[in-house]
């Protein structure tokens, strides 16, 4: 009797076996299956199963093979103009191997160039490249601001009808050398640096997390997520990130942008008169860690607004409301009478409606950063608190700004702080560090929470 039932456990068994086997190799497949997409999703990531795809650090030495430890960032083309690149060119101090998805590899030598164009690959082929005992890829394609990218881990090309994608699959920490060197300035104070690299680590892990790889790339290297290796890598972000090693905040969104126009902390400039004279007051030259975007002002032509809400029209991102049911032709003459309401502020006085009427038209431009698109115009010059010009900014600086007056063709606008005001100010968070408070006491400031150690995350989620 026990021997019957024993037989039927172990049959059962088996027959759970196979049906594991057999979901997770449906799973994989289907995994698999959409790397031949178009779009960001076209980026074949490694096959786990290859133990020549193992990531490696830059020193050669293998890295852990925990996928959490892992980032997949899309490298977009020349200016951050696309997510497909028409041809690739890459080189290696000390050579590299090009696999393909069949295994066969070949090696270019030390300091040889490789071009492979969009016709060239294959709509959904993918190359694997990798320097020679871990070196690092030099896109040399494109151009960053701190000239030719170099780019540690490993680099997947993969041909779409539009081009080629390509992927950087790098060890986290790596990636946020590159991250915090291109997002704050190395010579700030090292506790700032450090909260920046807590807020780089906090911001990818939870892209990793979200992705969970429903999509190849866990995000690109712009402004749109983070922007990566844009400036070349510091020994100050550097030891930022080392010294922060695992630390982040336990939060699910996290943002960050450049400068403060001392509105943080603040619930009392909802209204057009309260906001108005809290920029006349004159700030302190060294608030901010003296950034001279504390107060801004320019003047941006009406003709570039109504151009603006023309193309945002025509795209679909706004919708024009005739003021009479009767009219049909919305405001295509760049030359039409435009008014133009603030009509909501949050309470730290950020900008969030914006109401213009142009034509017998409305519109009603919702969220800071359609706000700062529309009034923003790269052919304008933007003045700075300390006297200073800057141009060619698609943006407005930020959306807390008053409209001082609209003279015939212009309108004059006068504001404080760059960027979108959410989460932590950098140039605050230098200010705070140059004051004496370490990187614990600003993100707390910031996001009113202290860092963890993220295996503090995991004993969470485990219930320990």
């Amino acid at each position: 009797m026990h021997g019957h039932w024993k037989s039927r456990w172990i049959f059962f068994m088996q027959l759970l076996l196979a049906a594991t086997i057999a979901a997770c190799a449906a799973a994989l497949l289907y995994r698999y299956a959409q790397y031949g997409q178009s779009g960001a999703t076209a980026c074949l990531p490694p096959k786990e199963t290859d133990v020549s795809f193992m990531p490696q650090t830059n020193d050669g030495e293998e890295a852990s093979p925990d996928a959490s430890q892992m980032i997949r960032v899309l490298i977009k083309s020349q200016d951050f103009a696309s997510d497909f690149h028409d041809k690739v060119v890459l080189s290696c101090k000390k050579g590299c191997v090009i696999t393909d998805q069949s295994g066969v590899h070949s090696k270019k030598l030390p300091g040889e160039s490789w071009q492979i164009t969009g016709t060239e690959l294959g709509a959904g082929d993918t190359l694997c490249i990798e320097g020679v005992n871990g070196a690092k890829l030099a896109l040399e394609s494109i151009v960053r601001e701190s000239g030719v990218p170099q780019y540690h881990g490993k680099l997947y090309l993969t041909g779409n009808k539009e081009g080629i994608t390509v992927v950087n699959e790098v060890p986290l920490e790596q990636y946020l050398y590159s991250v915090v060197s291109s997002e704050m300035p190395s010579s700030y104070p090292a506790e700032a640096l450090k909260a920046q690299a807590v807020c780089a680590r906090t911001y990818a892990r939870n892209c990793i997390q979200n992705n969970r790889g429903k999509q190849p790339c866990d995000l690109d290297d712009s402004v749109s997520f983070q922007v990566y290796n844009n400036q070349q890598l510091t020994k100050a972000s550097k030891k930022a990130v080392q010294e922060t090693a695992g630390v982040i905040l336990p939060l699910e969104e996290i943002q960050y942008y450049s400068t403060s126009g001392l509105t943080e902390k603040r619930s009392d400039l909802g209204d057009e008169a309260s906001f108005r004279d809290f920029l006349d007051t004159t700030p302190d030259p060294t608030a901010q860690y003296g950034s001279a975007w504390i107060r801004w002002s320019v003047t941006v032509p009406v003709a570039s607004v109504t151009e603006n809400l023309e193309q945002a029209r025509k795209s679909g991102t706004l919708t024009a409301q005739p003021l009479d049911p009767a009219q049909t032709a919305p405001c295509d003459d760049a030359q039409q009478t435009l008014s133009i309401e603030a009509s909501k502020r949050e309470g730290n006085g950020q900008l969030t409606l914006l109401t213009l009427t142009c034509a017998g038209y409305r519109y009603s431009i919702e969220g800071e950063y359609m706000i700062r698109k529309i009034l923003g115009s790269p052919k304008v010059s933007i003045s700075l608190q300390d006297g200073s010009v800057t141009d060619g900014m698609s943006l407005l600086p930020s959306a807390f700004f008053i409209i001082e007056n609209q003279d015939g063709g212009s309108l004059s606008i006068r504001g404080c702080g760059y960027g979108h005001g959410n989460g932590m100010s950098q140039c605050g968070a230098a200010q705070m560090a140059a004051e004496g408070l370490d990187y614990t006491a600003i993100l707390k400031y910031y996001y009113g929470v202290a860092p963890i150690h993220q295996s503090e995350t995991a004993d969470r989620e485990c219930g320990l």
